[in-house]
């Protein structure tokens, strides 16, 4: 999902673990909270804050999903955080998405 650090363009460093970490975390699980909600209007708005400055692939495919499935209704398996090399981070996470019954 998120790419940060100097390998994207970034001109500091980020590890795993540090303050901004944390705080690029915390931006990620409010976008899958949307995703997971099935809010597209909500999670392309976070993406376009700050011009998407977290690079986050996939964003466009998600928010296409969000409007081809509905209502998708998701959760989070699991977020993980990886330093890719000594001065770049990137994040992922699972997410399980079940059929809504149809309305009667």
């Amino acid at each position: 999902m998120a790419h940060v650090g100097r390998r994207y363009g970034d001109g500091g460093s980020a590890r795993v673990g540090d303050e901004a970490m944390a705080r690029v975390e915390a931006r990620d699980r409010a976008r899958i909270d949307r995703i997971a909600a099935g809010s597209a209007a909500d999670f392309w708005g976070l993406v376009q804050e700050k011009r998407d400055d977290l690079r986050w692939c996939g964003a466009s495919p998600l928010y296409t999903f969000l409007h081809a499935v509905r209502p998708p209704r998701g959760a989070l398996l699991r977020y993980e955080q990886w330093n890719i090399d000594e001065h770049s981070v990137v994040s992922f996470a699972g997410l399980a998405f079940r059929e809504q019954p149809a309305a009667s």
